[in-house]
């Protein structure tokens, strides 16, 4: 270990939006114009066809490219996609703790401290894809059918016994800016279930 501070990091789940300031720390934006490559764009289907598309476009390196064209994200590539995000901030003196199952993340500070920390993280998830690959892999992880953030919330919700039969997204919906608004105030197991959830709503309490 490096004994330097550390910093908590995550993928920017913009899609899903769950759990808002739960995690503290450094969110890395998808940024760029995404150059393509000079064949015909490929066709996605399935309930991922449009995050396929725009992360697509994003994309700026043909390894991005070749493997979000496969219309997955499999094992092997998000592993290699982890490796180059691994490497890119060794080259830069940065440890790295490895992605945890909800796109979490620690690394060391950088020799330039907080700031050049964060502008280096950002410059590894670009140019590693995990602001392409990675970002589709955690979406798809936590929402397979991409149903939605509150109507995954309301059934994850539902199997914890927090809330009534027949619970809906709207409920939840309604509920982020009552019941939920302040988790503080919330009974312990109320508490609990809810930030469950929030981490793993497909597969908290099952």
């Amino acid at each position: 270990m490096l004994g330097r501070p550390r910093h908590r990091h995550r993928l920017a789940l913009g899609v899903l939006a769950l759990a808002v300031g739960l995690v503290a720390g450094t969110g890395c934006s998808v940024e760029g114009s995404g150059q393509g490559s000079s064949g015909p764009r490929p066709t996605f289907t399935g309930p991922y066809a449009a995050e396929f598309e725009k992360y697509y476009g994003l994309a700026t390196t043909d390894f991005e490219r070749e493997v979000i064209a496969t219309g997955e994200i499999s094992d092997a590539a998000y592993a290699e996609m982890e490796e180059r995000f691994s490497s890119c901030l060794a080259d830069h003196g940065i440890e790295f703790s490895g992605f945890e199952e909800n796109g979490a993340y620690e690394t060391s500070s950088a020799p330039g401290g907080a700031d050049a920390t964060v502008a280096l993280v950002n410059e590894c998830a670009e140019s590693s894809g995990a602001n392409t690959i990675g970002l589709l892999h955690d979406i798809m992880f936590r929402d397979p059918e991409n149903v939605g953030a509150p109507a995954m919330m309301a059934e994850c919700l539902l199997r914890t016994g927090i809330v009534e039969d027949g619970y809906t997204a709207e409920d939840f919906t309604r509920d982020e800016e009552g019941r939920f608004l302040d988790l503080g105030t919330l009974p312990p197991d109320d508490w609990t279930a809810y930030l469950g959830c929030s981490e793993d709503p497909s597969g908290y309490a099952r």
